[in-house]
């Protein structure tokens, strides 16, 4: 039996929608990525991959945006402990930049995604987290929960550069919670 006319008509209009909702959203986003590089998040994200906790693989940083639940643009990387079966759930450490009306709120947080891959075969892991990890995780670069930041405050430009101190701090505060304590 053939595919029902009507619903393929409304798929059609389903993804015409969702087409206009993000082209719609570019300028938004365009400013959401603008200020998330005023403030240097990029750079800042490659310097906590180049100055990871030894314990700690990290991969990334790479950028992501979404319209849910509010419009959001973000950096993250992605980590986990070292060692062959330190699979099971994955962290993510970002800094994200969320549309609230008119103004912007700027979140450095993480949260962390359980394995979901029916098995775990090493070689295809490894050569794949070092570029994406939603193949293996469920769960998205989506902003965590406001429970979950290290820092967060309304985006301000005229105080980029004190912003760009305080997320400096916050990442910093991150990687101290995984080095040694001296004894």
């Amino acid at each position: 039996m053939p595919d029902d006319p009507n619903a393929r008509y409304e798929e059609i209009l389903r993804r015409l929608q969702e087409r206009q909702t993000r082209e719609a959203a570019v300028p938004q986003q365009d400013a959401l990525a603008t200020a998330l590089d005023s403030l240097g998040a990029l750079g800042a994200l490659e310097a906590v991959k180049k100055r990871r906790p030894p314990a700690l693989r990290v991969y990334g940083p790479k950028p992501f945006s979404g319209l849910l639940p509010v419009m959001w643009s973000g950096v993250c990387v992605w980590y986990k402990p070292k060692g062959y079966f330190h699979y099971e759930t994955l962290g993510i450490l970002g800094v994200w930049l969320l549309r609230r009306g008119e103004g912007i709120e700027v979140r450095v947080g993480v949260k962390t995604l359980p394995f979901s891959a029916p098995v775990f075969n090493p070689e295809s892991y490894y050569h794949h987290i070092r570029r994406k990890f939603d193949l293996f995780y469920t769960g998205d670069a989506s902003p965590p929960e406001a429970a979950s930041c290290l820092w967060a405050a309304p985006y301000a430009p005229q105080e980029r550069l004190s912003q760009r101190e305080a997320l400096a701090a916050a990442l910093a505060t991150w990687r101290e919670s995984f080095m040694p304590k001296d004894s």
